[in-house]
């Protein structure tokens, strides 16, 4: 089963081009056997004008077709013994062998026949019959149905009859004298018409077969590479669904510190305005010139700037402790772009390293050190405590 799943797209494959091959098989057998079928009716048409115009015209008389030969009479034994020694009983005419023979009239009357008792008997004047008469060749299978044809039907199952103008003249141009119709066993055309059938078909099976096995390696070669790229576009799809899982929880984290800076932000904001608020209030109380001579007052306001001021600093501590706190977690700082000419200077607080590799926040005139819980700032040589 495993296998059948690996190779579906070759079972498919090999199902559908056998369904195709067999039906490209039966539409060109059905379309040959027609062919063959026309062409060994067509050699049996030219075989009866070939007996008709080169072996009993020679025999035959202008007398002979004026009336029907009399049965008893010696001209009739003579026909019928020639018809049977050379045309019926001939040698070597298995293939298109000729069971009757009979010479018409234009008014449907039996001049000669090689069976006695169809000579002088009149029937029906038929469309083939008319159209011999006018110079054309007619030939058909014959299912022996017809009235004129009672004594046939013992000669076989099925006969095939051709209708060929008859011309005593020798030169073949003149009016057509008579009509000899002649019967051939079916089974000699049919024998023909298998034999090349045969041999047409058994090449064509051959070559659909050959190209079957040709094209089947390359289907199965086909279904290995599409099955191995389908294996690693699989493997790519689950890889980026992990990475799609992974971005989509970065995002998710990314959300949750947006919405704790936002807080903090709020929560700080809220915090130092509050002490920036008083101690703006007592220093404008504090300047007006009616608290210019109270030192109880001007006492009083001044420790509750201090106590202000204080809570101002605490807060700052905490606030810059957390910043060192994310600075040692993310030390990196995209760099600046650098400058398009040589007499543009780097931005303020960037340096570059050379000796290593990427770029320093650091200010080159002034920097900040802390030393325990105090911070200083200095530049150049000197510096202050804050």
């Amino acid at each position: 089963m495993r296998l059948l799943r690996e190779h579906r797209l070759v079972v498919r494959f090999a199902l559908g081009s056998l369904v195709a091959f067999v039906a490209i098989g039966l539409v060109l057998s059905v379309a040959v056997a027609h062919q063959f079928t026309e062409r060994g009716e067509e050699q049996a048409a030219a075989h009866a004008a070939f007996v008709t115009n080169s072996v009993f015209r020679f025999e035959l008389s202008a007398a002979d077709l004026r009336a029907p030969v009399p049965v008893r009479s010696r001209r009739h034994a003579e026909l019928a013994r020639f018809v049977r020694t050379r045309i019926l009983e001939a040698p070597g005419s298995t293939l298109f062998r000729v069971v009757r023979l009979k010479i018409w009239s234009r008014n449907g009357t039996v001049l000669f026949a090689d069976d006695p008792r169809l000579t002088g008997r009149r029937f029906p004047a038929e469309e083939d019959l008319r159209e011999d008469f006018a110079g054309q060749t007619v030939g058909g299978v014959t299912n022996l149905s017809e009235h004129e044809n009672v004594f046939e039907r013992g000669l076989g199952d099925r006969l095939f009859e051709t209708y060929v103008p008859l011309r005593l003249d020798t030169a073949g141009v003149g009016p057509v004298d008579a009509v000899v119709e002649l019967y051939q066993d079916y089974g000699g055309i049919q024998r023909q018409i298998d034999s090349g059938f045969r041999t047409l078909a058994v090449t064509l099976l051959v070559g659909l077969a050959a190209l079957y096995v040709v094209l089947l390696p390359l289907a199965f070669r086909a279904s290995r590479t599409l099955s191995e790229q389908n294996a690693r576009l699989a493997e790519q799809a689950r890889r980026l669904e992990d990475l799609l899982e992974q971005e989509q929880a970065t995002v998710a984290q990314l959300r949750e510190l947006n919405r704790l800076k936002s807080d903090f932000v709020a929560v700080a904001s809220h915090e130092l305005r509050t002490p920036l608020t008083a101690i703006i209030g007592y220093a404008k109380t504090l300047r007006q010139p009616a608290f210019a001579g109270d030192e109880n007052n001007r006492e009083e306001f001044l420790e509750a700037i201090e106590r202000q001021g204080d809570g101002c600093s605490s807060l700052w501590r905490t606030c810059s402790s957390h910043l060192v706190w994310r600075t040692e977690l993310f030390p990196f700082r995209s760099p600046p772009s650098p400058p398009r000419r040589r007499s543009e200077a780097w931005p303020t607080g960037w340096v570059r390293r050379r000796a290593g590799s990427g770029w320093s926040s650091r200010s080159p005139s002034r920097r900040c050190t802390r030393t325990g819980d105090s911070w200083s700032r200095s530049s150049g040589t000197s510096s202050r405590t804050r």
